[in-house]
């Protein structure tokens, strides 16, 4: 947006886009499709 540059610094963006990699137990947890999540509603919130 023209005009709206803001420094990803100064907001101290760095630090909260530097994520450890998964571990296998984190991946086997995402491709598990029978891991049922807490509340139905938050399954909702992704398809709309």
């Amino acid at each position: 947006m023209p005009g709206f540059e803001m420094d990803a610094a100064s907001l101290g963006l760095d630090e909260d886009l530097k994520i450890e990699p998964l571990s296998l137990d984190g991946l086997n947890m995402l491709s598990d499709p029978y891991v049922l999540l807490s509340d139905p509603s938050v399954e909702d919130s992704f398809r709309t």
